[in-house]
């Protein structure tokens, strides 16, 4: 793949996976794509969409770019790419033939009134996701956004967009107080102790307590619950 003198950029090595991944799965479609995630994880991927699926994983290849800096063999590189390719497509949702909006026969990754029981909320700073916040339907709170998702299972979740929001005929108040109604459901609130979460006692005073939830994930979202934080005080003092 070239010399010390001549590597290739991050993009000239993407392509070059792509093709590798073409030879040996004719069948998928690859793309190199701008990735906008929460938090400030944003970066340039490899997404690679088999033709059974909705969609598909978008690879991370930075790893296995300094990998390549470092002067790593074709044959470790490749097989590191494709390992997590194979890992990826197996949790890949399938294509679900359903009835979109419009009365159109086509690919759906779920039917529009099971997103809305699979909805969810995602609190997170604004300032941190300014482009997110241009794209997706939002609600603020204070300097915190609230963005919406659709669970699908297996730690697997979808960012609500604003063309999905219209498909599901909501405007965004009633997409807010769905997504609420869900969490609450799905994610019950819970309090602990410092030492509850780190595994060990510590020595605070006065004590501190964690809001959070039962299943740990998206637990600052619990702030959003109605009546949350007076329940939190009666119990804490």
């Amino acid at each position: 793949m070239g010399g010390k003198e001549d590597l290739l950029d991050y993009r000239e090595f993407m392509e070059i996976m792509a093709e590798e991944i073409r030879s040996r799965m004719p069948d998928v479609e690859t793309e190199i794509r701008d990735v906008s995630k929460l938090q400030g994880e944003s970066y340039t991927g490899l997404c690679v969409k088999p033709a059974d699926k909705i969609g598909g994983p978008v690879l991370n290849l930075h790893q296995e770019y300094d990998m390549y800096r470092e002067g790593a063999s074709y044959k470790k590189i490749v097989n590191s790419v494709m390992d997590r390719l194979k890992e990826a497509l197996e949790i890949a949702p399938p294509v679900l033939n359903s009835v979109s909006k419009d009365g159109k026969d086509g690919p759906v990754l779920m039917p529009l009134e099971e997103m809305k029981k699979q909805l969810t909320i995602e609190v997170v700073s604004a300032e941190r996701n300014t482009e997110l916040l241009q794209e997706c339907p939002h609600t603020m709170i204070a300097d915190l956004a609230v963005f919406y998702r659709v669970e699908m299972g297996e730690s697997m979740s979808m960012l609500v967009s604003r063309k999905m929001m219209e498909d599901m005929g909501v405007t965004l108040p009633e997409l807010h107080q769905m997504a609420v109604e869900n969490a609450m459901r799905m994610h019950p609130a819970k309090t602990k102790s410092m030492a509850e979460m780190l595994g060990f006692s510590v020595e605070q005073e006065p004590p501190i307590t964690v809001l959070t939830n039962e299943t740990g994930f998206w637990g600052a979202s619990v702030i959003v619950y109605p009546g949350i934080m007076e329940q939190v005080s009666e119990q804490v003092g």
